[in-house]
C-alpha cells in the first residue's frame, strides 16, 4: 500500500483522503448505512418474497398481497450497491471518483429501467393471479403506491366497509388462519357487520 496525504492507492485502486469532518459527520455516515442496508435488505426480500408467493400460489391462500412492482427493483441493485460502497467510504475519509461516477451512471440508466420493467411486471404478476381464480378487491386494496393489491380466491370474500373494520377483519381472518380454521365468506360478512355495530355504538358514527 502506497500512502501520501491526499491519496492512497489500495489494490490498484486509487481512493482521495478527504478531511477530517469529525464525530457528527461519521455518525450521520453510520445512520446513512443503517438506512442503505435496509432498503438494499428490504427491496431483495421483497423481490424474493413476492417471486415466492406468485411461484407457489396454486389455490391455497385465502388471500394474497400483492407488490409486484418490487420484482422490477433487481434492475437498481448496482446503483443501491455502490451507494452502500460510497457512503462507506465516507465512514473512512475516502472517496472514489470513478465510484461516484458509477453510481450516478447506473442511478440514470437503472431507474427508469425500473420505471419501465414495474409495468410489464405488474402485468404478468395480475395474469398468473387471474389464472389461477383471484379476484382483485378494490375495497381492501389502499389507494397508495406503499400498500399492496389485496386479491382474494372467491370474489365473495371482497365486502365493502369502512376501513378500521376492515383492518379488524385482517387481523381476525389472519388468526383464524393460522388457527387452521378458513373462515367462510359469509363469516366475513358477519363479524364486519357486527364490528361495524361496535364502532356505531362505541363512536356514534353514521357510516
Amino acid at each position: 500500500m502506497q500512502e501520501d496525504k491526499s491519496e492512497i492507492i489500495l489494490a490498484n485502486i486509487s481512493f482521495k483522503k478527504e478531511k477530517n469532518k469529525g464525530i457528527g459527520h461519521k455518525i450521520l455516515t453510520i445512520f446513512a448505512i443503517f438506512i442503505s442496508f435496509a432498503l438494499l435488505y428490504g427491496c431483495i426480500m421483497g423481490s424474493v418474497n413476492e417471486l415466492t408467493m406468485l411461484t407457489t400460489l396454486g389455490n391455497k391462500f385465502l388471500y394474497v398481497k400483492e407488490r409486484s412492482f418490487v420484482i422490477a427493483v433487481y434492475v437498481m441493485l448496482p446503483t443501491f450497491v455502490s451507494l452502500m460502497l460510497v457512503i462507506i467510504l465516507g465512514l473512512f475519509n475516502l472517496s472514489n471518483d470513478k465510484l461516484g461516477m458509477f453510481f450516478v451512471k447506473t442511478g440514470m440508466w437503472t431507474f427508469p429501467l425500473f420505471l419501465l420493467a414495474s409495468g410489464p411486471t405488474n402485468y404478468l404478476a395480475e395474469q398468473h393471479l387471474k389464472d389461477h381464480g383471484y379476484s382483485y378487491c378494490y375495497w381492501y386494496t389502499g389507494k397508495t403506491m406503499s400498500t399492496p393489491d389485496i386479491w382474494v380466491r372467491e370474489p365473495e370474500y371482497c365486502q365493502n366497509s369502512k376501513k378500521s373494520v376492515i383492518s379488524d377483519m385482517f387481523v381476525w381472518l389472519d388468526k383464524r388462519i393460522a388457527e387452521g380454521d378458513e373462515p367462510t365468506p359469509m363469516d366475513v360478512h358477519v363479524f364486519m357487520t357486527e364490528k361495524r355495530k361496535e364502532y356505531d355504538k362505541k363512536y356514534s358514527v353514521v357510516w
